[in-house]
Protein backbone atom coordinates (compact mmCIF):
# COMPACT_ATOMS: atom_id res chain seq x y z
CA UNK A 1 0.00 0.00 0.00
CA UNK A 2 2.69 2.50 1.21
CA UNK A 3 4.70 2.15 -2.46
CA UNK A 4 1.32 2.76 -4.10
CA UNK A 5 0.51 5.61 -2.25
CA UNK A 6 3.96 7.22 -2.71
CA UNK A 7 2.98 6.69 -6.34
CA UNK A 8 0.05 7.77 -6.49
CA UNK A 9 1.34 11.11 -4.87
CA UNK A 10 4.11 11.15 -7.23
CA UNK A 11 1.71 11.07 -10.11
CA UNK A 12 -0.90 13.57 -8.82
CA UNK A 13 1.57 16.40 -8.29
CA UNK A 14 2.88 15.85 -11.95
CA UNK A 15 -0.88 15.55 -13.15
CA UNK A 16 -1.81 18.76 -11.27
CA UNK A 17 0.98 21.70 -11.90
CA UNK A 18 -0.96 24.05 -13.24
CA UNK A 19 -3.70 24.14 -10.93
CA UNK A 20 -1.24 23.94 -8.06
CA UNK A 21 0.25 27.05 -9.69
CA UNK A 22 -3.27 29.17 -9.74
CA UNK A 23 -3.82 31.24 -6.77
CA UNK A 24 -6.14 29.72 -4.50
CA UNK A 25 -7.90 32.73 -2.81
CA UNK A 26 -9.36 33.97 -6.36
CA UNK A 27 -12.85 33.20 -6.27
CA UNK A 28 -14.59 31.65 -9.49
CA UNK A 29 -16.51 34.47 -9.67
CA UNK A 30 -12.93 35.83 -11.01
CA UNK A 31 -11.37 33.54 -13.04
CA UNK A 32 -10.27 34.06 -16.29
CA UNK A 33 -11.04 31.48 -18.77
CA UNK A 34 -7.85 29.95 -18.97
CA UNK A 35 -8.23 29.40 -14.69
CA UNK A 36 -11.63 28.16 -15.42
CA UNK A 37 -10.35 25.69 -18.11
CA UNK A 38 -7.56 24.64 -15.89
CA UNK A 39 -9.89 24.02 -12.87
CA UNK A 40 -12.53 22.13 -14.80
CA UNK A 41 -9.29 19.95 -15.86
CA UNK A 42 -8.22 19.11 -12.41
CA UNK A 43 -12.06 17.96 -11.26
CA UNK A 44 -11.73 14.57 -12.62
CA UNK A 45 -8.01 14.05 -11.82
CA UNK A 46 -8.80 14.75 -8.26
CA UNK A 47 -12.25 12.54 -8.77
CA UNK A 48 -10.13 9.50 -9.66
CA UNK A 49 -7.50 10.29 -7.02
CA UNK A 50 -10.15 10.42 -4.60
CA UNK A 51 -11.49 6.92 -5.94
CA UNK A 52 -7.60 5.64 -5.75
CA UNK A 53 -7.05 6.95 -2.21
CA UNK A 54 -10.32 5.59 -0.74
CA UNK A 55 -9.24 1.69 -2.51
CA UNK A 56 -5.75 1.89 -1.42
CA UNK A 57 -6.83 2.75 2.33
CA UNK A 58 -9.38 -0.26 1.90
CA UNK A 59 -7.48 -2.71 1.04
CA UNK A 60 -4.75 -1.28 3.48
CA UNK A 61 -5.46 -3.77 6.25
CA UNK A 62 -4.78 -0.76 8.51
CA UNK A 63 -8.06 0.95 10.18
CA UNK A 64 -5.93 4.27 10.84
CA UNK A 65 -4.44 4.22 6.79
CA UNK A 66 -7.99 3.06 5.98
CA UNK A 67 -9.82 6.01 8.18
CA UNK A 68 -7.36 8.72 6.77
CA UNK A 69 -7.68 7.77 3.29
CA UNK A 70 -11.08 7.73 2.70
CA UNK A 71 -11.74 10.62 5.09
CA UNK A 72 -9.53 12.44 2.36
CA UNK A 73 -10.82 11.04 -0.24
CA UNK A 74 -14.47 12.06 0.60
CA UNK A 75 -12.75 15.75 1.35
CA UNK A 76 -11.46 16.04 -1.82
CA UNK A 77 -14.67 15.07 -3.39
CA UNK A 78 -15.90 17.88 -1.76
CA UNK A 79 -13.25 20.05 -2.90
CA UNK A 80 -14.47 18.94 -6.48
CA UNK A 81 -17.62 19.95 -6.05
CA UNK A 82 -17.04 22.95 -4.50
CA UNK A 83 -15.01 24.31 -7.81
CA UNK A 84 -18.04 25.68 -9.75
CA UNK A 85 -19.03 28.23 -7.05
CA UNK A 86 -14.96 28.03 -5.47
CA UNK A 87 -14.39 31.07 -2.86
CA UNK A 88 -11.17 31.06 -0.89
CA UNK A 89 -12.88 29.35 2.10
CA UNK A 90 -12.88 25.96 -0.12
CA UNK A 91 -9.16 25.69 -0.07
CA UNK A 92 -9.45 24.56 3.23
CA UNK A 93 -11.03 21.40 2.19
CA UNK A 94 -7.59 20.79 0.31
CA UNK A 95 -5.65 21.58 2.79
CA UNK A 96 -7.68 18.62 4.98
CA UNK A 97 -6.66 16.50 2.14
CA UNK A 98 -2.85 17.18 1.34
CA UNK A 99 -2.63 16.97 5.66
CA UNK A 100 -4.10 13.65 5.57
CA UNK A 101 -2.23 12.22 2.69
CA UNK A 102 0.91 13.57 4.15
CA UNK A 103 -0.03 12.27 7.47
CA UNK A 104 -0.37 8.47 5.81
CA UNK A 105 2.36 8.84 3.31
CA UNK A 106 5.33 10.32 6.60
CA UNK A 107 3.62 6.99 8.45
CA UNK A 108 4.41 4.67 5.59
CA UNK A 109 7.80 6.38 5.50
CA UNK A 110 8.73 6.00 9.12
CA UNK A 111 7.71 2.23 9.11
Amino acid sequence: MCADLASAVVAFDEQTRAWQALDPKLPAAEWSPDHRAVMDDVAPVMSANADNLERLGRASDNAIVEDFTVLAAQYQRGYVEAIPTYSSADNVLWQVVASLVKAVNSGCKAS
